[in-house]
C-alpha cells in the first residue's frame, strides 16, 4: 500500500445556518496541534509503472528490405507497439531514403520511383527520398524502389510523430 503524509494549515470554513445564509467560521484543524493527514492509495500507479508505461507505449517499427529483384528492392513495414507487438490500426509513418544511416534525405534518388502496394501514400514532399504513408488496419505498408541506372545503395528511415522510429536498413542496387 502506498500513502501520502500531507501538512494541513488551518483555513476557514463555510456553513449554512438556520436561515440558509452562509456563514465563514474558523475551522478547528490545528486546535490539538498540527494535523498529519494519510491518505491511502491502494493499488496506485508507481513512478517505475509510469516510466516503464511512456517507455513501452511508444510506436516503433521494422523494415525488412529485400534483395534486388529486376530492379526492384522491396521494403516492408510493420509497426509495433512498445512492447513488439504488431499493432492493429492504420498509422501515419514519414519515410525518407538517406545516404548514411540514421541521417538526412539523400539528394540521388532511384531513377525508377517508388510504388506501394500494401498501405497508400498520401504526401510526397521530395519525390521518391521523402514520403509520407498510410499502413493498412494491421499497421503494415508494402513499397518498392525501382532503379535501373546502375550500382546505388541508400538507406531506409521512418519517423511517427517526429520520432526516429526505425532505419539503418540498406537498399542496394547492384551494376
Amino acid at each position: 500500500m502506498s500513502e501520502i503524509t500531507a501538512k494541513v494549515t488551518n483555513g476557514k470554513v463555510y456553513t449554512e445556518d438556520a436561515s440558509n445564509l452562509i456563514e465563514l467560521t474558523k475551522d478547528n484543524l490545528n486546535a490539538l496541534g498540527k494535523p498529519s493527514v494519510v491518505v491511502e492509495l491502494g493499488n496506485a500507479v508507481t513512478l517505475s509503472d509510469l516510466t516503464s508505461d511512456a517507455t513501452t507505449g511508444m510506436p516503433k517499427a521494422t523494415l525488412t528490405v529485400a534483395s534486388e529483384s529486376a530492379n526492384a528492392v522491396q521494403v516492408d513495414l510493420q509497426m509495433l507497439d512498445g512492447k513488439s507487438v504488431n499493432l492493429g490500426e492504420k498509422c501515419v509513418v514519414d519515410v525518407w531514403l538517406s545516404d548514411v544511416a540514421g541521417e538526412a534525405k539523400t539528394g540521388t534518388a532511384p531513377d525508377g520511383g517508388v510504388a506501394m502496394s500494401t498501405g497508400i501514400i498520401i504526401d510526397s514532399f521530395t519525390a521518391v527520398t521523402h514520403f509520407r504513408l498510410i499502413t493498412d488496419a494491421s499497421g503494415k505498408a508494402v513499397f518498392s524502389f525501382t532503379h535501373t541506372g546502375g550500382a546505388l545503395t541508400k538507406f531506409i528511415n521512418a519517423k511517427i510523430n517526429d520520432k526516429y522510429i526505425a532505419g539503418s536498413q540498406s537498399l542496394a542496387w547492384l551494376a
